[in-house]
């Protein structure tokens, strides 16, 4: 009979913080719990018995490595967070060579090798899939490192270890190997969810994280849009970094702002989950600072004044900015911030999607990691091909209702006009 283990990590999104961060404010930031990365392991016999298969589903890699050339001396899955071992990386790039693909995908694929090389039990054939159920790839909302808990979560669930401080440390070696120097936090929303306070410590460079805890009753829901114009992070932070050296005390100023808006929420969090209308200050607040920055957009700008007509309750920009993502609460100013109704968003949806944008409907805050070991629920892996499917026809759907709508209410605004005159 063959064993399966599957594991699901989220995604996560910054509230408040941003930029500030990197000069030593706080920052909040929340797991997306229904906005997820899962993953498969499947122990094979037969035919597959010798080999690592991997299927990399969203970056079109698809894989068949022996077995006999993954293994190597000293695992140890109980690791301490750092970096990989230079030795069993280096063995990784080797067996990487003989495969063509372009420099994303290999940075991919480096990463999911290392790890079945420190952590899967490679006595007989092993079958790894991965896929974003939800989750866009690349838009700041920390798909890399929900990517790199899921895969640490199954091939340890496979040893039979379920800790999360160990998931976490091995999904932070998987982040190195992907980015170079990350500052572990996206990691560690994604392992243990919820919603943390964190800063960075000037002295070493590390990120300090401290969770915050808010009744599971208490939910936030959120309209996260991808705006889906390209920008560089790098030159964003070094653009902060230069308004600081050129106007220090208006600046810091900035930064004491934002970081007083942090605090608050972390030590309020709860009322403030209980009152959209105050958190709703909040984000406003925080979205002019950062154009104060001038890292807002007028790709952000747009869906900050789109919800703005749709009585949406406030939005800003998350992440760091000049395009990438915005948040929008989705609460209806018009009656007294009440969840806003499913037609309402639906209409704002489907007028941000004639802009191009891509919209996803969420919920802050719930579980981290999750593990099975047969199947979770809301898996794809059981009718993939049917989840993808249904995903873009349902995103037709809107975009043809929203269409609909907005010609409809054209052709009657057309109409009275002629009756007037």
């Amino acid at each position: 009979m063959m064993s399966c283990f599957e594991a699901s990590a989220p995604g996560k999104v910054i509230l408040f913080g941003e930029h500030a961060v990197v000069h030593g404010s706080h920052a909040v930031a929340s797991s997306l719990d229904d906005l997820r990365v899962y993953a498969r392991l499947e122990i094979e016999s037969g035919e597959s018995q010798n080999m690592l298969r991997i299927n990399l589903n969203d970056l079109g890699i698809k894989c068949s490595l022996k077995i006999s050339d993954l293994v190597i001396k000293n695992k140890d899955l109980k690791k301490e967070q750092g970096p990989p071992r230079s030795d069993v990386l280096k063995k990784a790039h080797n067996i990487l060579m003989n495969l063509k693909y372009s420099p994303e995908k290999q940075s991919a694929l480096l990463a999911v090798i290392y790890l079945c090389m420190e952590l899967c039990p490679l006595s007989t054939g092993v079958y790894l899939q991965v896929v974003s159920a939800g989750l866009p790839i690349g838009a700041g909302l920390g798909s890399s490192a929900a990517f790199s808990v899921a895969i640490s979560a199954v091939l340890l669930a496979a040893c039979g270890v379920e800790e999360k401080k160990l998931i976490n440390a091995w999904a932070f070696c998987a982040e190195v190997i992907l980015h170079g120097s990350p500052s572990g936090l996206d990691n560690a929303m994604s392992c243990f969810g919820g919603h943390a306070l964190f800063v960075r410590d000037t002295t070493c460079g590390r990120i300090k994280h401290q969770p915050l805890c808010v009744e599971p009753q208490h939910n936030i829901y959120l309209l996260i849009t991808n705006t889906q114009k390209l920008r560089s992070t790098k030159k964003l932070v070094q653009h902060v970094a230069s308004l600081l050296q050129a106007m220090d005390k208006p600046i810091r100023a900035i930064f004491q702002a934002i970081d007083a808006i942090a605090l608050d929420f972390a030590q309020n969090s709860t009322y403030f989950h209980q009152n959209p209308a105050a958190l709703a200050k909040m984000f406003t607040l925080n979205h002019h600072l950062l154009q104060a920055l001038q890292v807002s957009d007028p790709a952000l700008e747009t869906v900050v004044h789109t919800a703005h007509i749709f009585d949406a309750a406030a939005t800003k920009l998350t992440g760091a900015g000049g395009g990438g993502c915005a948040i929008t609460l989705l609460y209806d100013t018009q009656k007294h911030f009440q969840p806003m109704s499913s037609f309402k968003v639906q209409r704002l949806i489907s007028r941000l999607q004639l802009r191009q944008f891509r919209c996803y409907q969420t919920k802050l805050g719930g579980s981290g990691v999750l593990i099975s070991s047969s199947s979770l629920p809301g898996s794809p892996f059981s009718s993939h091909y049917n989840v993808i499917t249904t995903r873009k026809k349902k995103n037709f759907f809107l975009f043809l209702c929203g269409s609909i709508v907005l010609l409809t209410s054209s052709v009657v605004i057309v109409v009275i006009t002629r009756r007037k005159r």
